[in-house]
């Protein structure tokens, strides 16, 4: 799953499962900075045997994330260390 994809599943849904299936831990935490940039929490971390694993985040409405999802450059920066 390449990043373009992955923000776009967070789209304004107040809850995003996305199955990345046998994600790298170093691709878990991309997806984890990328939906925190943009206002999610990760919810859980579900094992689906041999598909791979599901993560499940939800839309972050406090005001402090508010301000938050409302910096592109967070995103930008998110993106950017998935990258390296």
């Amino acid at each position: 799953m390449k990043d373009d994809e992955m923000r776009a599943h967070f789209d304004g849904r107040g809850r995003v499962e996305l199955l990345p299936g046998h994600a790298a831990a170093s691709k878990q935490r991309c997806l984890g900075d990328i939906a925190q940039a943009l206002s999610y929490r990760l919810l859980a971390t579900q094992s689906l045997g041999r598909v791979g694993i599901r993560l499940v985040s939800e839309s972050d409405d406090a005001p402090h994330t508010r301000r938050q999802q409302s910096r592109a450059s967070t995103a930008a920066r998110a993106a950017q260390r998935c990258r390296r």
